[in-house]
């Protein structure tokens, strides 16, 4: 955000109310000149390419076959990895994703490789797996969920 503080009353977010109740300020570097006229003290970035995927907010029609959604994680998820990073004073911390023949595992890691690992920032947390692992990803969600016996992470599968 310009300056770090609220200045006008117009702000671009993004949002995708069928997977997240969480909504975000678009970065800057993605602002058109118009929006950025009705800031003040914006500083000079550099712009970059935007890739929008937007197919999955058009309603599926009847009988089609349902749409590939990419990885997400809850915000339950979000909360608890975040405060498990803080506790363990992280000062780069991956969320590795990675496949196993139970299925899906995941832990904390500083350790990432631009040319072994896909990464993706997700709700603030830097999100690593292996690059041939990205289709087994697709339609899964990472959650968090406390019982009366502890909490544990899962991963959701349709």
């Amino acid at each position: 955000m310009p300056g770090r503080r609220l200045q006008a009353s117009l702000l671009p977010l993004v949002a995708a109310p069928q997977e997240t109740e969480i909504v975000m300020l678009l970065p800057m570097q993605c602002w058109s000149k118009e929006l950025c006229d009705c800031w003040t003290s914006i500083p000079e970035v550099e712009p970059h390419p935007v890739v929008l995927n937007l197919e999955y907010l058009e309603p599926p029609e009847a009988g089609s076959t349902p749409q590939t959604k990419p990885f997400s994680i809850t915000p339950g998820a979000v909360q608890k990895l975040k405060t498990l990073i803080k506790k363990h004073k992280m000062k780069r911390a991956f969320v590795r994703l990675a496949l196993v023949p139970e299925g899906h595992a995941m832990d904390l890691t500083e350790d990432y490789s631009q040319a072994r690992d896909d990464l993706k920032i997700m709700h603030g947390l830097n999100v690593i797996w292996k690059k041939e692992f990205t289709d087994s990803l697709l339609n899964t969600t990472l959650d968090y969920r406390e019982t009366s016996v502890g909490g544990g992470f899962m991963f959701l599968d349709p």
